[in-house]
């Protein structure tokens, strides 16, 4: 009996399917691809090709005048020391000395390359 069951919802179900996948082979909507529109399917929802697209345009973005900009930089230093001293006399008295010294180095400097070999224009 249970067998019968399982069989009768089986074919219940396929007979559900094939009708609606008649319909929709029939209709003009949903009709065949082709081998270019499946390919430019495949090739609109691949990642790697959308990364690769995303990657050129940035690269292309970031095509500049740098090669005949000059070159800035910026540096700064800050040194700061102290020395305490302690010293004993002879006679017992106690003599404290107490060196603080703070030093702070700032530097600018610009490179400019005037002649390169003409090497900015040929990449």
């Amino acid at each position: 009996m249970r067998m019968i069951k399982q069989f009768s919802i089986f074919f219940v179900l396929l007979s559900l399917v094939f009708p609606l996948e008649s319909v929709a082979r029939n209709n003009p909507k949903h009709g065949f691809l082709t081998l270019e529109e499946c390919i430019a399917r495949a090739l609109e929802s691949n990642y790697s090709v959308v990364i690769s697209e995303n990657t050129l345009e940035i690269a292309k973005n970031n095509v500049t005048l740098e090669p005949f900009l000059p070159v800035l930089s910026a540096s700064s230093r800050l040194s700061d020391s102290r020395l305490d001293q302690r010293s004993y006399t002879s006679d017992g008295s106690r003599e404290s000395a107490g060196n603080h010294s703070t030093s702070v180095i700032n530097g600018l400097s610009a490179n400019w390359r005037l002649f390169d070999g003409l090497n900015m224009f040929a990449t």
